[in-house]
């Protein structure tokens, strides 16, 4: 097998490469961290704008509904390139779990309607899936969708929602069908966040913000049904399967690993570079070769979106081994900093800041789109063929 790219992905990198460099300026960066639990700020829309008239975020989309038809492979360089240098890539992201989703499952109305509001970035989506009694189990949400005529009433309380007070629309699940097995009477709708009966809710955790989203007699036109009546567990886990893809591209941490080798080049403790010590390097040589697995791993992945194939298993293999890693690579480099690095504004090394950050970030993602827990089980069962008992 050749793990090389190819001349036209090397190119499609470079052109990538070149844009960021171009586009991904400090003072974006600096924006984005301040502004991260709050509204996007004008240098991020910005950028955002930027990547959407280059129709990057429907990179994978077909050319009839405005997209570039790109192969998975692309997307994962191009998401590469956005994690490594730190560019915003959350809007981007929900962009595709939920356009994807439509593509996939969704009807041609579906696609005539909502389609062309995502390809020129009308829309930002949140992922409104977990509920207080329906995280890990998610089939167990109470919230309900009831037609009343030409419309759909929705009533529930969603929590753990990411980006909900950043997003112009949420992509709800809710059960349709009360009588139904809990996988079979649920349903997926696109609700505006302007709909009268919306809250939202703000929960601070360690790292960043995340909502609780009440929904009261919110109504919305049949229109935002998404695929038919019921049919909403197939489309909740095609979007899963993209986001866990996603979450396995773990190049934000590459960056961290690098930095971190850097900062053992220049370092002297006791009259000695760090990266002298047959410890550190053994860490580091270590790290490195994990990483390389990790990225063969959503490599696998994106070859085997291309050929057709499903990817339920290994794209939660990725999303584990990399999640994992990140809290490997980022618990060394406190290791290495001692005591400095339990210090949140410690000032003598840019790269106390980073870490410390991603030290604070790394276990979100090992439940985001899915505990590691509960990946494991779909590896064993549907890529190892296990029962599940």
């Amino acid at each position: 097998m050749n793990f090389r790219l190819t001349k036209e992905q090397l190119a499609w990198q470079q052109e990538v490469r070149s844009f960021i460099k171009e586009n991904v300026t400090p003072e974006l960066l600096a924006e984005v961290k301040e502004t991260d639990d709050k509204q996007a700020g004008p240098l991020e829309k910005v950028f955002l704008q930027k990547v959407i008239e280059k129709g990057w975020h429907g990179l994978n989309w077909p050319k009839e509904y405005g997209g570039l038809n790109k192969g998975a492979v692309d997307k994962l360089i191009f998401m590469e390139e956005m994690r490594y240098h730190h560019a915003p890539d959350q809007e981007i992201k929900f962009m595709e779990y939920a356009a994807n989703a439509i593509i996939n499952k969704g009807t041609e109305e579906n696609k005539k309607v909502w389609l062309p509001k995502f390809i020129n970035g009308e829309i930002i989506p949140s992922m409104s899936y977990s509920e207080p009694s329906a995280g890990t189990d998610l089939a167990s949400l109470h919230t309900r969708a009831e037609l009343d005529g030409d419309e759909w009433v929705i009533n529930g309380h969603k929590i753990w929602n990411t980006r909900g007070h950043r997003a112009t629309h949420q992509w709800v699940a809710a059960r349709t069908d009360p009588n139904a097995p809990k996988h079979k009477g649920i349903s997926v709708f696109v609700v505006p966040m302007n709909t009268p009966g919306i809250s939202v809710v703000e929960i601070k955790t360690w790292d960043h913000r995340v909502n609780e989203v009440f929904y009261e007699d919110v109504r919305v036109p049949k229109s935002s049904l998404i695929g038919d009546v019921n049919s909403g567990w197939n489309i909740i886990t095609s979007a899963l399967n993209t986001e866990r893809f996603t979450i396995g591209i773990g190049s934000h941490i590459w960056r961290v690993f690098d930095e971190l080798v850097n900062y053992c080049n220049r370092t002297t403790r006791d009259g000695e570079l760090l990266v002298q010590r047959p410890e550190v390097r053994l860490r580091l040589a270590q790290l490195k070769m994990e990483i390389e697995i990790a990225r063969l791993l959503t490599y696998r992945a994106a070859s085997m979106i291309d050929a057709g194939k499903d990817v339920s298993a290994i794209a939660s293999m990725s999303k584990v081994y990399t999640t994992e890693l990140s809290t490997k690579v980022v618990d060394y480099g406190m290791q290495i900093f001692e005591l400095y690095g339990q210090l949140n504004d410690y000032e003598a090394d840019p790269l106390y800041k980073m870490i410390a950050q991603y030290y604070r970030a790394v276990p979100l993602r090992r439940f985001g789109g899915g505990t590691n827990e509960v990946m494991r089980n779909i590896v064993a069962q549907r890529g190892l063929m296990l029962p599940r008992k």
